[in-house]
């Protein structure tokens, strides 16, 4: 009589080295798949962050509109000064001073700071550009009757910079220039 399976046969190890290297396959690609998300998760939050900033710089800028126009019409300010840090006025008609708005230190050292909350916001330069005769402008058919009835307008530049993240490591600058008639103040 014939036994089976009494004697075992010399197995080969096939198997497992199959599913050795399979395992090894989907360990990787969990690895890969975690890195992928916590990548996606970063992008995710810095642009958020830089979403936040960018509104953040536009209300200041909006701020720094309102504060130019309500202070310019009372009477408060006025543009003789080269710069003046308690108003952020910043008087460019010489064109000798000169400002990096791009650089995020220079804007909130000359800047003023905008606080919502205790939080800062940002900070805005409001920078006095010089009168401009509308008449040495490139006439187009508005200009030339715009220089006929109001010949001469005060020219001021707006940088507001917004700030967001930890430490406010995200930021925007954005920029606004607003021309004046003279009998505007």
């Amino acid at each position: 009589m014939s036994s089976r399976g009494t004697h075992p046969r010399a197995q080969q190890g096939a198997a497992l080295l199959v599913v050795l290297v399979m395992l090894a396959a989907v360990g990787l690609l969990a690895v890969i798949g975690a890195e992928d998300s916590q990548l996606q998760a970063k992008m995710s939050l810095n642009s958020r962050h830089y979403e936040q900033a960018y509104n953040n710089a536009e209300s200041t800028l909006v701020i720094a509109e309102k504060t130019l126009s309500d202070n310019l019409k009372n009477g408060t300010w006025q543009v003789e000064s080269s710069f003046d840090k308690e108003l952020g006025l910043l008087n460019r008609s010489g064109g000798s001073i000169s400002f990096n708005p791009a650089d995020r230190d220079e804007m909130l050292e000359n800047g003023i700071e905008v606080k919502e909350k205790g939080i800062v916001l940002g900070a805005y330069v409001i920078e006095y550009l010089g009168e401009v005769n509308i008449g040495d402008a490139v006439v187009n058919q508005t200009n030339a009757e715009n220089a006929a009835v109001k010949p001469s307008k005060e020219i001021f530049r707006i940088n507001a910079l917004g700030s967001a993240g930890i430490n406010g490591s995200s930021w925007a600058v954005v920029q606004s220039e607003i021309q004046l008639d003279l009998s505007y103040y």
